[in-house]
């Protein structure tokens, strides 16, 4: 919807590619998704179950985040 430059200057609009209102709400709604298990994760963090709050952050961040244990 809006012009968004490369904060790392190397390139221009970083949002070109969403060139469709079908493109903005599928990124939409998987940021939303992200940020509610985001929400989740710190809740079972704060219950004292980092096992279950781990699996979450992994739906997330896949394997970019380390495993527990």
């Amino acid at each position: 919807m809006y012009t968004v430059l490369d904060p790392s200057g190397y390139g221009g609009n970083v949002g070109a590619y969403l060139d469709t209102a079908a493109k903005v709400q599928d990124v939409v709604s998987r940021l939303e998704t992200a940020y509610n298990r985001a929400v989740e994760a710190e809740k079972l963090a704060r219950e004292n179950k980092p096992w279950e709050a781990y699996d979450k952050w992994r739906l997330i961040f896949g394997d970019y985040f380390p495993t527990y244990g």
